[in-house]
């Protein structure tokens, strides 16, 4: 679920009225800069606080990596067809030491 506004593309769930109104204001309407700011996002908040303690850390990781990876391609893929004529980047990236996916256009 995307959702266009004032010339960006903002994931729907990531999409809060009040908080976009600051990161545009922030970066000036700069769309690439407001993109990546608003679609940041924390993988591991997809499983909440439902970690199993047993299970080992890096084993939780690489779920994490590997949740990202398939993220990122239906991002690709979602954007690549609801906005053909646009250039759409997703990026994953670490972040003091939490991985992050984001997506934003690219400028020309």
């Amino acid at each position: 679920d995307f959702i266009e506004k004032d010339g960006c593309i903002i994931l729907g769930f990531r999409y809060a009225e009040e908080s976009f109104n600051k990161w545009f204001k922030h970066f000036g309407g700069d769309i690439p800069e407001v993109e990546r700011s608003c679609n940041s996002y924390e993988v591991m908040d997809y499983f909440g606080l439902n970690r199993n303690l047993e299970e080992s850390l890096d084993l939780f990781n690489g779920k994490i990596d590997e949740l990202a990876n398939v993220l990122k391609r239906s991002w690709e893929i979602n954007c690549q067809l609801l906005f053909p004529r646009r250039k759409i980047i997703v990026e994953i990236y670490d972040e003091y030491d939490t991985t992050r996916l984001t997506l934003y256009s690219q400028t020309v």
